[in-house]
């Protein structure tokens, strides 16, 4: 009579552990890639925000220093920051500005902001 088993071999239990775990690397790296162009998607809508806000205040802004352009803008999300980046020349129908967007969220992306558009720069998954 012959002998017949009724489970798995350990080797066939480590290859099939061994499938599993390299089928879970792939999707972990897969994830974490998706998770960053996610985060740059919410910085440059969050810029496109900005700079509608901007072209909206500087229409109608009177005063003219290098500040009053982002104050007018008001209240920005915690994770971004706006800084002058040129020449400002608001309330003179010209509507013309340069602000430098950067996020603490997504590193090595920033965006320049204007008043005919934006421009992203860095090596962020999805920046340019």
């Amino acid at each position: 009579m012959s002998k017949t088993s009724k489970g798995f071999t350990s080797v066939e239990i480590l290859m099939v552990v061994t499938l599993i775990s390299i089928l879970v690397a792939i999707i972990l790296v897969s994830l974490a890639s998706s998770r960053e162009k996610a985060r740059v998607n919410g910085f440059k809508t969050q810029s496109s925000a900005i700079q509608t806000k901007a072209a909206i205040e500087c229409s109608g802004l009177a005063v003219n220093t290098s500040g009053a352009l982002i104050a007018a803008i008001g209240t920005l999300p915690p994770n971004i920051s706006v800084v002058q980046n040129g020449v400002t020349n608001c309330g003179t129908g010209a509507n013309i500005f340069n602000l430098r967007v950067t996020s603490s969220v997504v590193n090595n992306c920033v965006g320049i902001v204007t008043g005919t558009g934006m421009s992203f720069s860095g090596s962020a998954a999805g920046c340019q």
